[in-house]
């Protein structure tokens, strides 16, 4: 599984079945350390004795930690991104570079309408049969 996550990033490829599950998997996970790192309830007393708000003033550490893990968690799911472009017959690389600017201008600009359209980029992939857009033999 960590090979379909970080590895073959010029030329591996993923079906669609196979897609939705370890996409399934990405979102679970940076889901449930979002929902971590939001309410921090992993270590809510620090070394007083005293309970704290947040994982941040818990542990600076572990908050940065977590962070790392939620960073290889999307650079995981763009790497899926492109070996399913590439699946279905479009260029990878293109697609994974509009996936990182819709991602980067909806974050910025937070606007509900371009997140929406960068997860319709991820659905969509799921749903477009593998080497729909390859250029078949005459």
């Amino acid at each position: 599984m960590l090979r379909e996550f970080f590895g073959e990033w010029g030329s591996g490829r993923v079906g669609r079945q196979r897609y939705v599950i370890l996409a399934a998997i990405v979102f679970g996970l940076a889901l449930l350390l979002g929902y971590v790192l939001q309410q921090g309830n992993l270590l809510p007393v620090d070394d007083s004795g005293r309970m704290s708000n947040s994982v941040n003033s818990a542990s600076p550490l572990l908050a940065g930690i977590l962070l790392l893990v939620l960073l290889a968690l999307q650079i995981a799911l763009l790497n899926l991104i492109g070996k399913r472009a590439r699946d279905a017959g479009l260029p990878g690389v293109l697609v994974m570079l509009a996936f990182v600017v819709l991602s980067a201008v909806s974050f910025v600009m937070q606007m509900p309408a371009l997140v929406l359209a960068t997860a319709a980029i991820v659905v969509l992939l799921a749903f477009i049969p593998t080497g729909q857009f390859s250029k078949k033999a005459a």
